[in-house]
């Protein structure tokens, strides 16, 4: 079970509308930018996230004890969330250092199969099953004693972050801290796992789009 939780936005669907919890509407037109590579917005999301991580559990670099950042797992390219995790530990190595303490280290989720299919299309049961097959597995040497932060763009069903969770603390984790950019939260008790495609293509749409978020400033 994940220990603690942290969201930049935590957002509520109400009708069309994704709403933060200040009442505004969620930007996602960035986000969908920073899953296509917009590593300003990566930066941006990671400082923010290793902040608020810091301002609300600043033993993470006060104790001197080892953390691991693993990001969502890939067999081939480096997803979104690497590189946030990446931004994250940036931050919280900056304060580490300042400690005179241990840096921290990226420890990766590892997955034994890709297909094609659209993770971000599928319901509950369809990820659950993808999941599986994906026969995700992790290294034991890089999570056994320490401090996991688990580095997410999304929590969207929670069944990544409940397989994750399960992986790093049978590797023998002594604590597991989720971090994410946005999570979406039950409206009325339903889980809705659509929104997770909605959000990531609301400006990358096509080949046009894609172009036009490879062509800025930093193209991750």
């Amino acid at each position: 079970m994940v220990n603690v939780r942290f969201s930049l936005y935590r957002v509520e669907p109400i009708g069309d509308r994704l709403v933060t919890e200040t009442g505004a509407d969620f930007d996602a037109a960035n986000y969908s930018r920073f899953k296509y590579g917009d590593g300003v917005l990566a930066e941006q999301y990671g400082r923010e996230l290793a902040a608020r991580l810091l301002s609300a559990a600043p033993q993470c670099a006060a104790k001197g004890e080892p953390v691991v950042i693993a990001s969502a797992p890939y067999k081939y390219l480096p997803t979104a969330s690497h590189e946030l995790a990446l931004q994250v530990g940036r931050v919280i190595n900056a304060a580490l250092a300042a400690n005179g303490q241990r840096t921290v280290e990226i420890g990766a989720l590892r997955m034994s199969r890709v297909d094609s299919t659209n993770y971000a299309k599928l319901d509950t049961v369809l990820r659950s099953e993808t999941l599986a097959q994906a026969k995700l597995y992790v290294d034991p040497a890089e999570f056994a004693g320490r401090h996991v932060l688990l580095v997410d763009d999304a929590r969207i069903t929670g069944l990544a972050e409940t397989a994750a969770t399960e992986l790093v603390t049978a590797a023998g984790a002594r604590s597991v801290t989720s971090l994410y950019v946005v999570q979406i939260v039950k409206n009325r008790a339903r889980i809705r796992p659509d929104i997770e495609d909605r959000i990531n293509h609301a400006f990358v749409r096509d080949l046009a789009t894609l172009l036009e978020v490879f062509r800025s400033a930093r193209f991750v």
